[in-house]
């Protein structure tokens, strides 16, 4: 493989010079659409659903749940605490209180 000679004081790495395959020239080369692969137009992909994860109980026996319906008067606790619960919001409640809104079906569920 020929190399190219320096061409200032700068330059003192000789270059070797890249010769091109024809073969393998970008002009002459086929290109690969995606239509040729079978993706021309709008195709409807059918996936498999992604069972939710179990809820996780931190070291306080706190859990992350996201709310499906709003309530709007929620009251636990002894003194009373009320909140009000909206619909696609996450709220960090007592692992027993997330089990009860579950029972309720006020929870959200991914599927």
């Amino acid at each position: 493989m020929p190399t190219r000679q320096p061409q200032s004081l700068d330059d003192d790495v000789a270059v070797p010079e890249v010769e091109i395959d024809p073969e393998m020239d970008p002009a002459n080369s086929e290109v690969t659409r995606p239509s040729d692969l079978g993706f021309g137009g709008r195709r409807e992909i059918e996936v498999e659903p992604i069972d939710a994860p179990p809820p996780t109980v931190d070291e306080n026996g706190m859990v992350e749940i996201r709310m499906a319906e709003t309530i709007e008067e929620f009251t636990y606790g002894n003194p009373h605490v009320s909140f009000r619960l909206e619909a696609g919001k996450r709220y960090r409640v007592p692992r027993h209180i997330a089990a009860y809104l579950w029972d309720l079906g006020k929870l959200y569920v991914r599927g």
